[in-house]
Formats: structure tokens, sequence, C-alpha cells
């Protein structure tokens, strides 16, 4: 009787792990079909997110079947549902771990961010940062340090941008705005990248990414392509840091402010709790 149990519990461990080693291997072959795709299409399109599009949906149908047997569901809504799921999850995850597994998508991404940098840096100049200084003097806030910090960053300046972009974050009201604060927090992770220091960007990137979750994971995904192309630059295998994936949404729209990533490299405050209020008539003896 024992050896049939330990037959039956051999048997679905082996099948387990079949199954594991067997999705694994349709994901790499699809991603492969996907870069060989993208070889072709970004001479046509140009663009680099359309290619994307258009190869994810071109390699799909090869390997839809493979998808919807890696899920173990009898029930045929709840398996066509999950389905649907793990395409999505599927369609957001190739988008930047491509990255690390396709050169000409790596080197298109990164020719087309240098291409934006030199098209920023031809637009700003010594006589613009003049300008910036005195509206930094007049009203320093938020909005001013960031403006300053940004053209110190496309002069070559640095430490100094840096100096700017954290003043602005330190500044910035939390949940103010998402949009402007995934913009601060971005620069500061490409200023920290210029500079070489490349584990603190991505850690900048991911918590971008993690954090602003809550606003729409595609909204966000332009983080984890820059987080994955730093990886790459930088030479760095695996995840730095988790992340939330897509099954995670309904759980995190749930969620109402984008907290801010912490640049200034102190500790976080604790939350303090309101005491209670004593009875006045004991307090006076009334």
């Amino acid at each position: 009787m024992k050896n049939k149990l330990h037959v039956t519990i051999a048997a679905i461990l082996l099948t387990l792990i079949l199954n594991k080693v067997n999705a694994q291997n349709y994901k790499d072959q699809f991603k492969n079909d996907i870069c060989n795709c993208f070889e072709n299409k970004i001479n046509e399109l140009r663009n680099s997110r359309s290619a994307y599009e258009q190869c994810f949906n071109k390699a799909l149908p090869n390997h839809a079947s493979a998808i919807d047997a890696s899920i173990n569901e009898e029930n045929q809504q709840l398996k066509y549902k999950k389905g649907q799921e793990l395409r999505k999850e599927l369609k957001f995850k190739f988008f930047y771990e491509l990255v690390s597994s396709c050169d000409m998508y790596y080197q298109i991404l990164e020719e087309e961010r240098q291409r934006k940098l030199m098209s920023a840096k031809s637009r700003v100049s010594r006589s613009h940062l003049e300008r910036l200084n005195q509206q930094v003097a007049m009203t320093p806030n938020s909005t001013s340090y960031y403006r300053r910090a940004e053209t110190y960053f496309y002069l070559g300046e640095l430490k100094l941008a840096e100096a700017d972009i954290r003043e602005s974050l330190k500044l910035h009201k939390t949940g103010y705005n998402a949009a402007y604060l995934k913009k601060e927090q971005t620069l500061l992770g490409w200023i920290l990248e210029e500079q070489k220091r490349y584990p603190e960007a991505i850690e900048i990137y991911n918590n971008v990414y993690n954090n602003g979750y809550s606003y729409g994971y595609y909204y966000y995904q332009d983080t984890k392509i820059l987080a994955a192309l730093v990886k790459r630059k930088a030479g760095i295998k695996g995840n730095t840091t988790s992340q939330p994936t897509v099954d995670n949404a309904a759980n995190a729209n749930n969620q109402k402010q984008i907290p801010a990533v912490n640049t200034s490299g102190s500790q976080p405050k604790k939350p303090t709790t309101a005491k209670p209020k004593k009875d006045l008539k004991k307090l006076f003896k009334l």
C-alpha cells in the first residue's frame, strides 16, 4: 500500500516538473519568435512599441495551445478567464524580459533613448540655466527645482542635477500629482544611471513601477523597461527587487495615493498614533 502511495506521489511530482519545464520551453520559444519578428518589423515601423505589439500578436497563435495546456483547471469558463489573464501577463512580462535575451530589441530601445537625450540636449543652453536660477531664487518649490535639475542633466552637470532633483522630491507632496512625481523619480534614476550607479538606478525604476502600480501597470511599464535596460548595460542578472504581477491589479487599484520613493537616504519616520483624549470631567475632577 505504501509503495503504491509513493509511486503515485512520485508520478504527480514528475508531472508537475514536466509541466513546469514545458511551460518554460514554450515561453522561451515564444520570446524567440517575437525577437525574430522584431528584427524585420522594426525596419518597417521604426517604433519599438508598435513593433513589439505586432510581433507578439503574430507569434501568439503558434503558442496559444501551449498557454492553455499550462492551465490546470477543469471548469471551462474559469480556464478561459485564466487563459486571458495569462496572455495579458505574458504580453506585459515579455515586453521587458526581451531586453535581456533579444539583442536587436535592446539595441533599438537604447538607440531610442539616446536620440531623445540628444534632442533634449540640443534645446538647452547656459542662458536657459540663468533664467532657471532666478526662478529657483524667486519660487524655490518642487517645480522650479525639477526644471533646473533637468537642465543641469542635459548640460552634463550630473551632481548638480542630482542635488536639485532630490530637493524637488523632498518638496513634492505625496499624492499631489502622480504623473509629475513619476517624472521626478524617473529623472533621478536616469541621473544615477549616467553616473554609472546602476544598482541605485535600478532600485529607483523598480520603486517607481511598484509604487505607481495602482494607477495602471501599462502606464508605468516603461519604468520596467528602463530597469531592464540598465540591468543589461551593467551586466546584472536576476531580479533586484520584487514587483507586483498583473494578477495584483484589482487589489492595487484600491490604493488612492502613490507613495514617494525615499531618495534622501534617511530612514522613514515611524507613523504616530493619536493618543486617546482624556475625559475632561476626570481631568478637572468635575
